[in-house]
């Protein structure tokens, strides 16, 4: 997998830890887009890749940065990934 990086900052999460990190918060796509200040249609492109985002990385960022605002945390590691949510 090829990490994106903006400003040396590493981003690999993965199109399902976003749905995931979505069903947690009960977002639907334009919730996250428009809190996020990205477009509906970025958002819908990029979920539609599986694997890491694809695309722009101020755009993988700003998603990323976005759900980690609202409680996300990302999980990888011993080959596993996920998602969990801090109250």
């Amino acid at each position: 997998m090829r990490a994106i990086e903006v400003n040396s900052y590493s981003i690999m999460i993965t199109t399902e830890q976003m749905k995931a990190a979505r069903a947690l918060l009960h977002w639907d796509q334009s919730e996250l887009a428009e809190r996020a200040g990205i477009g509906g249609s970025t958002l819908k492109r990029i979920e539609a890749r599986p694997g890491i985002i694809q695309g722009n990385a101020r755009t993988a960022y700003a998603i990323e940065e976005c759900l980690k605002a609202a409680g996300i945390f990302f999980i990888d590691e011993d080959g596993r990934i996920g998602v969990s949510l801090k109250r």
